[in-house]
């Protein structure tokens, strides 16, 4: 399966219409049934997990991200994330 992408280019899977989210700003992946991993792709301005920097983590429905200046909710992330999934399994 195609990497899931998070960005402000318009081929991404989640756009993000934001000037300080890189254009491929972070991917997510499905590691078994129940976790995703969320990993940053050497963004401008960072991937931010529940206010920490990370390269790469699970992601769960509780989380707070941070992708530039803008703020997401880890449930409408991972809801994106299955439905993508679930089309292209």
């Amino acid at each position: 399966m195609k990497a899931f992408t998070i960005g402000s280019d318009s081929n991404c899977n989640l756009v993000i219409k934001d000037k300080t989210v890189s254009g491929v700003h972070c991917e997510l992946e499905k590691l078994d049934d129940t976790s995703i991993a969320i990993k940053d792709l050497d963004s401008s301005n960072g991937t931010f997990v529940n206010g920490r920097r990370i390269r790469r983590t699970i992601l769960s429905e509780s989380d707070e991200l941070q992708l530039g200046n803008k703020s997401l909710v880890g449930l409408d992330v991972i809801n994106s994330f299955s439905s993508y999934y679930l089309e292209h399994k």
